[in-house]
């Protein structure tokens, strides 16, 4: 086997470095795998998309006995569905079809426990004062009388309790919000909310495998749901017992009805922050703009910031449904964004959040601070020749007076070393036969280092 090494110049590296290093890649996967473990896992699926790198993927566990989940099984993204409605909303403003300073008045008429000039911003970032229909026992007795049944939106109006408070004085999570954001959605395009979903953000992002399954089917395998609901004492799959998730979807709606890979939840995150294709940048700004809520966190329109994640301001939105539990992130300094969904109810969002997402994300700055570090090191004074060469090749120094070479060592992008070298006749022998991008490291005698990049290719 003929292997070939190139030098890489800073100037070119990002265009040529178009795989995630296989350091990191095993980093994240060690993390995620013990981590998931950790918390006794049934079955998950994570995405990292990192720009100029690549898409990192990873499945753990299973989805129901004698079937293992895949990075291509869809997992409920429950009240993730959050940041999607306020995005097709955000939308619809952007092209005069609605006002976010719209009182719903105009399409909720005599609704009881309804107020008709909140406004719809009010509903998007939760300071309608509207009450939770999922908090309404009522509802739940009446879904479980029929799980197989397919809830229209208008038909949960009636289990809005009591409103908490007036409109814009007060915040308060309540799905009731975005099941009337969705109702506005569906009277204002005349499309069913699935449609709607995929004209404004599906198609555009060329997300496949996104689907509202209470209005759509999907030709893929779904997850099975794994929940503490029935008895609240251990985790049952819910499909090995016959049962139909189809009510619990249905009144999830435009609240946290939606499905998805990992992946492509990670790609709408990605297209919504780094790219244009679903809403201009304006809009996006009206969609950062947060009401502090303590403990760090803000919520925007359908959408949660954190102020010291990881020393970071990052944007988020969790969501919980019957047999799952999911947390994303998007860091806006690295422009990555992460999905872990897991097909289980019994862990809590806050764990997920503060152990696999965190933990994940601080590799990912771990990584790029090393390859800035050895980027700001990097020396025109030290070349590489023959280049390409056949592994072993032979290095020279330029003004470097009467400094003298201390160690020379080969590292990987998450600046661990992986070999060292011998000064003698300026010639190493590279041992590494994994294809990728290396950095060699040279320490001088006055405690400078100077370095140059590598790429090992095997032809």
């Amino acid at each position: 086997m003929k292997v070939k090494i190139t030098l890489l110049f800073l100037v070119g590296y990002n265009c040529l470095l178009a795989q995630i290093p296989q350091a990191l890649n095993d980093n994240l996967n060690q993390t995620y795998d013990s981590l998931c473990n950790k918390l006794n896992l049934k079955g998950s699926s994570a995405a990292i998309i990192i720009p100029n790198m690549g898409t990192w993927k990873r499945n753990y566990g299973i989805s129901h006995i004698g079937k293992s989940t895949d990075t291509e099984m869809l997992f409920t993204l429950g009240s993730n569905t959050k940041t999607y409605t306020a995005t097709v909303i955000l939308k619809l403003h952007q092209m005069g079809l609605l006002n976010l300073n719209d009182t719903i008045g105009k399409w909720f008429n005599n609704v009881k426990n309804v107020i008709g000039s909140i406004k719809v911003q009010q509903l998007l970032n939760h300071t309608s004062g509207i009450a939770g229909y999922t908090d309404n026992s009522a509802l739940w007795t009446a879904v479980n009388t029929n799980l197989g049944k397919n809830w229209t939106m208008e038909e949960i109006l009636p289990y809005i309790g009591t409103p908490s408070f007036a409109p814009g004085s007060n915040w308060a999570y309540s799905n009731s919000n975005f099941l009337l954001a969705g109702i506005i959605i569906k009277q204002v395009t005349g499309k069913t909310l699935a449609d709607a979903y995929r004209a404004y953000i599906f198609n555009p992002c060329n997300l496949s495998k996104t689907f509202l399954l209470a209005d759509e089917s999907a030709n893929m395998d779904v997850a099975h749901h794994w929940s503490v609901r029935i008895g609240n004492t251990y985790l049952t799959d819910w499909e090995s017992l016959g049962l139909s998730y189809i009510a619990m979807n249905s009144v999830a709606n435009a609240a946290g009805g939606l499905y998805a890979t990992a992946e492509d939840n990670a790609k709408f995150y990605n297209a919504l922050f780094n790219t244009k294709i679903i809403i201009a940048d304006s809009m996006l700004g009206k969609m950062k703009t947060v009401r502090n809520i303590g403990g760090g966190a803000g919520y925007g329109l359908g959408l949660f910031s954190y102020s010291n994640f990881n020393g970071r301001t990052v944007y988020s939105h969790g969501g919980t449904n019957l047999g799952g539990i999911n947390e994303n992130l998007f860091d806006p300094l690295n422009n990555c964004s992460i999905s872990i969904l897991s097909n289980q109810d019994s862990v809590s969002n806050n764990q997920l959040l503060t152990q696999i997402v965190l933990n994940l994300h601080k590799r990912l700055i771990l990584a790029k601070a090393s390859i800035e570090d050895i980027a700001k090191e990097s020396s025109d004074n030290f070349e590489v020749f023959p280049n390409p060469s056949n592994g072993k090749f032979n290095f020279s120094f330029k003004g470097l007076n009467d400094e003298k070479i201390e160690q020379i060592l080969l590292s990987d992008l998450n600046g661990e070393s992986i070999q060292k070298f011998s000064a003698i006749d300026n010639v190493i022998q590279m041992q590494s036969k994994q294809n990728g991008v290396y950095v060699l490291i040279v320490k001088l005698s006055s405690g400078k280092t100077i370095s140059q990049k590598l790429v090992l290719i095997n032809d």
